[in-house]
């Protein structure tokens, strides 16, 4: 069979694929493909490149016998090297005649908005366009429809573990190289599932949790991953797809909103994925809990330091803070107060502000604000400049404040 995969760019909170990153997506569902049969043929395009000509590029995807669409954002972002796929766009594709057409990712799961946070068409509306809206694991889904045909899959199909995972991961690491930015990629790889925060139901506006309880996934198979993309050319890398790096293979997970962090487990992951690609040129993470390190601040440390010891500079710590507000830090189940978001801070500023080989700040804290949460009033914004200028004061570096 000839399979098309478009690419319309997928952002949520934990996990980035508009460029220069490319998330799981897309390489799982190729790897799904050639797992259904090796004969299979794979071809993946991003939404940019169709743009260059639109009616040719929808053309091109009728002569495919399936076509695997992939979008949607949750998170607020602006985009400066590419353009999630629109609404419109998404709808000529859903309107083509000839192929199976199958919808993936969270635009399939929440809907289309037009901008995280905001839900403008409900995921309902596209089952008149797509043969399946797959509110599951699109790759397992796609697995099902090709060894047991539409008939066979189940739209709501999710992974009990990651042995499909770790074999989709490998036999679709190719597809990257069919990328228009392929020398610039940073691969976005996955650690685990859902939020170890999912015990209290995580943050009220966060859509992780919804993944279901906490599953790790083994370094062994991320290792192997990232060996077949380097094997494919990919030199950068982010353990970005997790809600809290520093909770990785945590112990009471399941049991405790804030497990205590696991270094050892930390360290045989960096190490893996550092022998498995001797030629890594970028090696940074995405998501760590403040309450995780407040709580726990030994055992951060030493994750911190693992983080110098196998990453490279310019790395972020990239933390939900969300507000300084205690009141809305109450009504929206947030994951620290002011004081432990600025230990955290001043934590991972202490031991990752050394400068590394390129002149950058090995790892620095990022800080994330959520702008609009329920409970907030004017004094939400005095307090949350209140908790900047407090940090500045301390001289504690920080990479970058993200306001959505």
């Amino acid at each position: 069979m000839r399979i098309a995969i478009v690419d319309g760019y997928t952002d949520e909170p934990a996990g980035l694929g508009v460029p220069p990153y490319i998330d799981v997506y897309p390489r799982y569902v190729a790897g799904a493909a050639k797992a259904a049969d090796p004969g299979n043929v794979v071809r993946y395009f991003t939404v940019d490149s169709m743009r260059g000509d639109w009616p040719a590029a929808l053309k091109a995807l009728r002569g495919f016998d399936m076509v695997v669409v992939i979008a949607g954002v949750t998170t607020p972002g602006k985009y400066l090297s590419g353009t999630p796929i629109s609404y419109d766009e998404l709808l000529d594709i859903g309107r083509l005649e000839g192929p199976v057409k199958i919808l993936g990712g969270p635009v399939a799961r929440y809907g289309y908005g037009l901008e995280g946070g905001s839900i403008a068409h409900p995921p309902s509306k596209f089952r008149r366009y797509f043969d399946i809206v797959a509110t599951g694991d699109v790759d397992l889904v796609v697995y099902e429809a090709l060894m047991h045909g539409l008939e066979g899959a189940s739209p709501s199909a999710r992974h009990e573990g990651y042995e499909l995972v770790d074999e989709f991961a490998v036999k679709g690491a190719f597809v990257v190289q069919q990328h228009p930015h392929f020398a610039n990629l940073v691969a976005e790889l996955e650690t685990y599932k859902s939020c170890p925060r999912y015990v209290s139901g995580g943050c009220s506006f966060c859509t992780t949790v919804a993944y279901g309880p906490v599953v790790y996934r083994r370094p062994e198979g991320i290792a192997r991953e990232v060996e077949a993309l380097h094997a494919a050319g990919v030199r950068h890398f982010r353990l970005g797809r997790q809600a809290d790096f520093y909770a990785y293979m945590a112990e009471d997970t399941g049991r405790e909103d804030l497990p205590r962090p696991n270094p050892e487990a930390v360290e045989r992951l960096l190490r893996g994925v550092r022998a498995a690609a001797p030629l890594l040129e970028t090696l940074h993470i995405d998501n760590v809990n403040p309450g995780t390190v407040a709580r726990w601040p030994r055992e951060s440390a030493e994750v911190t330091k693992l983080l110098l010891k196998y990453g490279t500079p310019g790395n972020v710590a990239a933390m939900g803070v969300e507000t300084a507000d205690p009141r809305v830090i109450k009504i929206n189940n947030l994951k620290a107060d002011p004081e432990e978001a600025f230990e955290a801070v001043r934590l991972i500023s202490s031991i990752g502000a050394v400068r590394g080989h390129n002149g950058m700040p090995w790892l620095l804290p990022g800080i994330n604000f959520v702008l609009g949460l329920p409970g907030e009033t004017k004094e939400t914004y005095e307090l949350n400049k209140q908790f900047l200028s407090r940090i500045l004061d301390a001289g504690l570096l920080v990479r970058r404040v993200n306001i959505r």
